[in-house]
């Protein structure tokens, strides 16, 4: 796990991402997680296309704007975009959503730590988005020669469907909600 600044002076640092995004691929990350966006700019845009070539699998968070609108990481072709679920498997009220979406996965009630040195439950797209990463590398685990693309397709393939319980935004949710246990088994199937 590598943790890497990407602000400037409490602002985004566009070279930054690009510089964090080269550092982790050239040290062996095998993926990515953006919980974060910015405007579009060319320099991430070829930088993830570069990495994404490397063998690297990236999500990003969907965002918690409760409307349609894609932000750039998000939007690029590489990134597997995630929404967030309610425990019931329902869109948690203020993910974003769209066709652009990729996969939900849980993003209410994610206990993580706080600064007081207890746990606290939070929620956010930037909660569902690491689980979908964490289930990658789990993937990978059990079959490291997997690429982006075959980890995409099978925690695409592998999740539950949850359309009929979100009528209003059926295929705006992505291929459903995460379950890697189902991607394991469809992966380990095909090997």
């Amino acid at each position: 796990v590598m943790n890497l600044r990407i602000f400037n002076e409490n602002r985004w640092s566009m070279p930054a991402i690009a510089k964090s995004i080269i550092y982790a691929t050239q040290n062996g990350a095998h993926g990515i997680n953006f919980s974060f966006y910015t405007g579009y700019d060319s320099l991430i845009a070829a930088t993830i296309s570069w990495a994404h070539q490397q063998g690297v699998f990236f999500t990003g968070a969907a965002g918690n704007n409760n409307n349609e609108q894609a932000h750039f990481p998000l939007s690029h072709p590489d990134v597997m975009t995630v929404a967030a679920t309610d425990s019931d498997d329902t869109k948690a009220f203020f993910s974003t959503y769209g066709t652009w979406v990729d996969i939900s996965a849980p993003g209410r009630a994610i206990y993580t730590t706080n600064v007081q040195g207890s746990y606290t439950p939070q929620a956010g797209t930037s909660y569902a988005s690491p689980l979908v990463l964490g289930a990658a590398a789990v993937l990978l685990s059990a079959n490291p020669a997997l690429s982006p693309e075959q980890l995409q397709y099978y925690l695409k393939w592998g999740s539950d469907p949850i359309d009929h319980l979100n009528p209003t935004y059926a295929g705006k949710l992505g291929a459903g909600r995460l379950n890697l246990n189902r991607s394991l088994e469809i992966m380990c199937e095909d090997f």
